[in-house]
């Protein structure tokens, strides 16, 4: 009965240092939890098998409850295991795929990491692309080539332009919160996939995806911001023409010709302001290109680091 009881403490604690290296890697944190959790079998089975012994006169089965002890590990980190052996499964996958090929092993992937993943990159594409047509609705053909020589010369022109401009601005203003609302619809649906996932991935993927988006949408912020003051400048450049008119005239260059120096030096101060933010456009289109890559692949890393 000694050698069942040896054989059985052996199983728990290879399946305890087994789970503490495979699930947890073995770090100290990983093996106090599970301890913790395998305690309170021992704690309770061995003196009820201690006292059943000393009733029924037979030796004490302690083979019975650390086996029951090992079995109870087992179960409750069942998602941990699975969730881990996921993990070194899309690793291999990520591996074999080469260098540089994170995303083309993600929509190859057999995994469910790679089947969550894939689903929330087109979750993302949904909301990009309604995102981006709120910014489309920004177009406006009374906008286009607003200083040149014909529209300026044209009250028409200018009043059209300048009507354009408010209007866009309104829009703007709407942006944010509907970009708000898109990403709260976003998280949701980001939320319900990652439930189907063991906890540590569900983590990995949910939280890093969210702060992956959070960084997306300051950069949309910050396009809205540049919008609304490149629309009042539009609006403002359009309005001082419209009260100069007939003060000004343009030469064979396309060029105004305004009649007081400080109307020329007003007018260069407006339109030193719109060309400063579209300056600052092309800026940030550099800035997001840059970004968008690395930000992408911070957060697919993620998933298996």
């Amino acid at each position: 009965m000694g050698l069942r009881n040896a054989i059985a403490f052996i199983t728990f604690s290879a399946v305890l240092v087994g789970l503490g290296f495979y699930v947890y890697g073995g770090t100290a944190d990983g093996f106090a939890y599970l301890f913790g959790q395998s305690f309170l079998v021992p704690l309770i089975g061995m003196p009820i098998a201690a006292l059943s012994a000393k009733r029924s006169g037979r030796p004490a089965r302690y083979d019975v409850v650390l086996g029951l002890a090992a079995l109870l590990l087992i179960f409750i980190n069942h998602e941990e295991i699975a969730a881990t052996y996921d993990a070194k499964k899309f690793q291999a996958e990520v591996r074999a795929a080469g260098p540089g090929n994170l995303a083309s092993a993600i929509q190859g992937s057999t995994t469910g990491i790679g089947a969550a993943m894939r689903s929330v990159q087109q979750i993302a594409l949904d909301t990009n692309f309604k995102v981006q047509r709120l910014f489309d609705e920004l177009t406006d053909p009374a906008l286009d080539e607003i200083f040149s020589t014909k529209q300026v010369a044209s009250r028409e022109s200018l009043l059209a332009a300048n009507a354009a401009a408010k209007e866009k601005r309104a829009l703007v203003a709407r942006i944010m919160p509907r970009v708000d609302e898109l990403l709260g619809e976003e998280k949701r649906r980001v939320s319900d996939i990652a439930a189907r996932l063991p906890e540590m991935t569900r983590k990995r993927i949910a939280s890093g995806f969210m702060d992956k988006r959070a960084t997306e949408r300051a950069f949309v912020e910050r396009r809205t911001n540049l919008y609304d003051r490149l629309f009042q400048s539009m609006a403002s450049v359009t309005a001082f023409l419209l009260s100069r008119e007939g003060t000004f005239s343009t030469n064979e260059l396309g060029q105004l010709l305004f009649r007081d120096q400080a109307d020329v030096d007003e007018y260069n101060r407006l339109l030193s302001s719109m060309q400063s933010q579209i300056a600052d456009e092309a800026k940030l289109d550099s800035e997001i290109a840059d970004a968008g890559a690395s930000i992408s692949e911070r957060w697919m890393k993620l998933a298996y680091e």
